[in-house]
């Protein structure tokens, strides 16, 4: 006896036959005893009847309608547009995937329905330079401004320049001493004008 497994059920025991057959992936065969029977669970190398609720048709007519939303993208004009790269070359398979759950969610009933398995994507890439993308460009260190102290009353130390560090045993350029300007002359004192009386005493 064999039993067809469906991993897109939680691996449950979807068909039993006496002989097996090809299916298609990800079904897959395992043989089983007599006591083995459809909706069994297969875990662990294990058959294990385990009860869980069974989906109704409306559950299954929303889960038809999400599988359909996610291959949307596949039914645009732009994917197989062969003049733009890269394009989808398999959307025949798409559409009959489609086609396929799109019966479901029109004729959803209560149970453990067997689900079209999802095309994989195939893409042509031709003419699409692939290598490395660009480099980011390197951009500039700012230099660290300093952190001025603070006085109590709010105003901010001026910074010092800071002097180079000269090597050992090096002198230190003199500044050139400027001439001293010469000291002026002081104008001398002018005598001071008489005071002239308004009315003088002439002699008599």
């Amino acid at each position: 006896m064999w039993a067809l497994v469906s991993p897109l059920n939680d691996n449950i025991v979807i068909k039993l036959e006496e002989t097996k057959y090809d299916v298609e992936a990800p079904l897959f065969w395992v043989e089983t005893t007599n006591d083995c029977k459809v909706g069994m669970y297969y875990i662990q190398n294990t058959f294990i009847n385990i009860i869980k609720k069974v989906p109704t048709a409306i559950e299954n007519k929303y889960t038809a309608i999400n599988l359909l939303k996610d291959t949307d993208w596949s039914t645009f004009p732009d994917v197989v547009n062969t003049s733009i790269t890269p394009y989808l070359t398999n959307q025949d398979e798409f559409l009959e995937y489609r086609r396929l759950i799109r019966i479901i969610s029109l004729n959803a009933t209560d149970g453990n329905l067997v689900w079209p398995i999802k095309p994989d994507e195939k893409w042509d890439q031709t003419g699409i330079d692939v290598g490395p993308g660009p480099v980011d460009p390197v951009l500039p260190v700012l230099p660290v401004l300093p952190v001025l102290p603070v006085l109590p009353d709010g105003s901010v130390l001026p910074v010092l320049p800071v002097l180079p560090v000269l090597p050992v045993g090096s002198v230190l350029p003199v500044a050139p001493v400027l001439p001293v300007a010469p000291v002026l002359p002081i104008d001398p004192v002018l005598p001071v004008d008489p005071i002239v009386q308004d009315n003088p005493v002439l002699p008599v």
